[in-house]
């Protein structure tokens, strides 16, 4: 199963390409061979014409964008809802799997409407214009945040302040050792001198 789960961005490529290329070529007839037509089409549907033209163009560059993987999550978007006004208005009435079903436009939605949520895949261009695209980046490491740094913990500081505290107090007692030591042992041939003396 880990084995399946490491070919997930290639899952993610196929779906993109299969939904990318028939938006493209069903674009395509539509922009270059007859939008006049598609446009009287869509107004005998009770839609105003200028949507054929949006219809068209969201085909087209939506299958674009999608084959190159490049603001996939937008494309995606715009192509689920052409494909449910498709099946809405054009398609529905016929049934599911009738001659003129909305069984292929259904697929089709719902193959956007998953790119929608689960993005491009790391084999994209999404993926290369990303911050930090195409290396590993540390902050994905436990722990760490964004910009490198630890994640903030309350009782954490807490603690470092105390341990910060208690070892200034020790250091400051060290160093008022020494200079105790230092000075008794300077002192002390000066007693020795006056014993003498006496």
């Amino acid at each position: 199963m880990r084995y399946l789960d490491r070919l997930q961005p290639l899952a993610l490529l196929v779906m993109r390409l299969a939904l990318g290329a028939i938006m493209l070529v069903h674009g395509y007839h539509k922009v270059f061979g007859g939008l006049h037509h598609h446009a009287q089409f869509v107004a005998s549907l009770g839609l105003p014409a200028w949507t054929a033209y949006l219809s068209s163009f969201t085909e087209f560059l939506g299958g674009l964008l999608l084959l190159l993987g490049l603001f996939t999550r937008v494309a995606a978007f715009a192509v689920c809802i052409d494909m449910s006004v498709a099946i809405w208005k054009v398609h529905f009435h016929n049934g599911l799997t009738g001659n003129g079903g909305y069984e292929f436009p259904l697929a089709l939605a719902a193959l956007a409407f998953a790119l929608i949520f689960l993005g491009a895949g790391p084999i994209a261009l999404d993926h290369i214009r990303a911050p930090g695209g195409g290396t590993k980046s540390k902050s994905a490491r436990p722990g760490r945040s964004r910009d490198h740094a630890p994640i903030a913990n309350p009782k954490r500081k807490r603690r470092a302040r105390n341990l910060s505290a208690r070892a200034g107090f020790i250091w400051r007692y060290r160093i008022s050792g020494c200079f105790t030591f230092l000075y008794n042992l300077d002192a002390a041939p000066v007693e020795s001198g006056a014993a003498m003396k006496l």
